[in-house]
């Protein structure tokens, strides 16, 4: 789910590659220039893994919620 940083929900489209790896997030609506926003991902017990089982890559620069259930990325439109 993507959000603002007051956290409304930004309706998205989730696309899936081929190859299983990676998803497109594609906004329905034109997001704001020079805005926060920040994808929220579910993590649960078995981490967050692509289509293969293959776990997502420990050496990003995410933060995890207090529980650890759900992992955010954050990211600034262009002005």
């Amino acid at each position: 789910m993507v959000y603002r940083t007051d956290a409304t929900p930004v309706g998205v489209t989730v696309t899936p590659a081929l190859d299983g790896r990676s998803v497109t997030l594609e906004p329905t609506t034109r997001l704001k220039a020079g805005r926060w926003y920040y994808v929220s991902l579910w993590k649960g017990t078995d981490g967050i893994t692509d289509l293969t089982g293959d776990s997502l890559s420990e050496g990003g620069n995410y933060l995890v919620d207090e529980r650890g259930n759900f992992v955010y990325w954050w990211f600034k439109t262009r002005a």
